[in-house]
């Protein structure tokens, strides 16, 4: 299999009948954590924000090129992803754009995945005068042809998972994590490759995300519906929270958990 691309190759290196798939949020509900939210308090996600900021080591991802988005940034963006950008959203990567955090932030997922009922991130995307670095590159460019439907990334883990925005609808910002790494999903993509060979399909350059969206592009009808409406396609995409600010008020520091 391929590697998968990941923004570590972005930011830092240079030039059978098959069977029903069933996802994994359907598992247990991940426990919450009374008073355990850095952003706790409610408000804005900006104002969300502002409280997580204050309570926890943070950084600038290279000050030298990070920037602030100017309107006319932001309106190219929405022109290239066809979508307005949520409102709180909008402000927020103008100010917190390629912020990163010393130890990664850890958030629950809305149902348990295959790895766990947590996940994490490290760092948040944003604008910037390298072009491999600015968020518009990353959703025209780096990802245009792997993004879930209606996505864009927002933030990244420690191992290049990628966090999600719903932007398709203004009403609908939910979040949601991309497990690239397929993580617990072994089995299941082990016995994807011998469905889409018996078919004639040649599975050698693929990587495990385009061999997930490959089979269930050919084999719809073993998609088994999952709750919460993730992206159709993507077997290794998890829901967190309904809405920006709920996200941001649900992160943690490691040593909570």
């Amino acid at each position: 299999m391929k590697h998968i691309l990941g923004i570590h190759d972005l930011l830092v290196r240079r030039p059978a009948a098959p069977g029903a798939v069933r996802r994994f949020t359907c598992g247990p509900r991940s426990p919450r954590r009374p008073n355990a939210g850095l952003g706790r308090g409610g408000g804005t996600a900006l104002e969300v924000a502002d409280r997580i900021f204050r309570r926890c080591p943070w950084r600038v991802v290279d000050p030298d090129r990070r920037r602030d988005p100017t309107e006319d940034d932001l309106r190219w963006l929405e022109e290239e992803i066809g979508a307005a950008l949520p409102a709180d959203y909008r402000l927020f990567v103008g100010a917190y754009g390629w912020t990163g955090f010393p130890e990664a932030l850890r958030f629950p997922l809305r149902e348990a995945g295959p790895f766990g009922a947590d996940a994490e991130l490290s760092s948040f995307l944003g604008f910037s005068s390298e072009l491999r670095r600015d968020l518009a590159y990353l959703v025209s460019e780096a990802y245009a042809d792997s993004l879930p439907a209606g996505t864009i990334p927002i933030a990244v883990d420690p191992r290049e998972n990628l966090l999600l925005l719903s932007v398709a609808d203004t009403s609908d910002t939910r979040i949601w994590f991309w497990d690239r790494e397929c993580r617990g999903l072994d089995a299941q993509i082990d016995a994807m490759v011998m469905d889409l060979e018996a078919e004639g399909e040649d599975t050698l350059e693929l990587d495990e995300n385009q061999i997930l969206r490959r089979w269930e592009a050919l084999f719809p009808e073993g998609v088994l519906p999952v709750a919460g409406g993730a992206p159709a396609g993507f077997t290794n995409v998890y829901a967190v929270a309904d809405s920006f600010a709920t996200f941001l008020g649900s992160l943690y520091p490691a040593h909570a958990s």
